[in-house]
């Protein structure tokens, strides 16, 4: 989670960041499921974002995501 404090301006100013990666996909490529375990890191993980961000009184939170595109397939259309 990275922290931005937005300007009277409309800028943005990076200030802090938070990692955890949950692994969200972690199984998908052999399953086709997602699994149990990492939907509930994944669960764990926003938990956290949310008590940091009630914490530190953030109002607005934008959600993101990345994956490796080695570890990713588009089945045919």
């Amino acid at each position: 989670m990275m922290k931005y404090k937005v300007e009277p301006d409309g800028s943005a100013k990076s200030y802090g960041q938070l990692g955890v990666m949950a692994r969200l996909g972690e199984g998908l490529g052999s399953t086709g499921y997602l699994g149990s375990e990492p939907i509930s890191r994944t669960i764990d993980a926003l938990m956290l974002r949310r008590e940091t961000a009630s914490l530190e009184g953030i109002k607005h939170v934008l959600l993101g995501g990345r994956a490796r595109s080695s570890r990713l397939s588009c089945a045919p259309a």
